[in-house]
């Protein structure tokens, strides 16, 4: 992969988004463009900034994700969405994928979150 990706993290536990934030930029392969705490500006932020990928966790205040999942596949197509969530819950996990995610990380695997998100672009 020649360029960074750009990435917005979406959750409303800050330990979770910190850490989140730690495993992508030691990764090298990610810049963080943004942070959200809850739906609806996670939704704001994406629109705003059009990142290539969106990290947002499941249950969140104001919007929670799975609502939030098909408002970012229309107002940024071009983004990735991966679900990191504590749900590992298999309808879950197909609800969120019908409604536009591109992949799913259970926050207790959030080691693999990097490569989750790259292997959302084939790398």
């Amino acid at each position: 992969m020649g360029r960074r990706l750009r990435v917005l993290l979406a959750d409303d536990e800050v330990d979770s988004r910190q850490t989140a934030r730690f495993l992508l930029e030691q990764d090298g392969r990610f810049d963080i463009v943004g942070e959200a705490s809850d739906g609806e500006e996670c939704v704001r932020a994406a629109y705003d900034l059009q990142p290539d990928a969106v990290v947002v966790d499941l249950h969140m205040p104001a919007l929670d994700g799975m609502a939030a999942i098909p408002l970012l596949r229309r107002g940024v197509p071009g983004a990735s969405i991966v679900v990191l969530s504590v749900t590992k819950d298999a309808a879950v996990r197909r609800e969120a994928t019908r409604l536009g995610a591109d992949t799913y990380v259970a926050k207790a695997d959030i080691d693999g979150l990097p490569d989750a998100v790259v292997g959302c672009f084939g790398e």
